[in-house]
């Protein structure tokens, strides 16, 4: 994503920066006025081991 279409901490008056998946859909660097790395900020989180994050949500 270009830098200028991505969200920084000037967007608002506070931005939490939550990273999860890092390296395939999540973004490393810090970005808000606090960064939180979920799970180290890892591409596989707790609980998606065996998801598919291709296959089509089932609602």
């Amino acid at each position: 994503m270009p830098s200028h279409l991505r969200l920084t901490n000037e967007d608002a008056d506070y931005v939490d920066g939550i990273h999860t998946n890092i390296g395939f859909f999540g973004f490393l660097a810090p970005f808000g006025d606090a960064d939180y790395y979920v799970g180290f900020g890892g591409p596989i989180q707790d609980g998606c081991v065996n998801r598919n994050v291709f296959e089509a949500c089932k609602y």
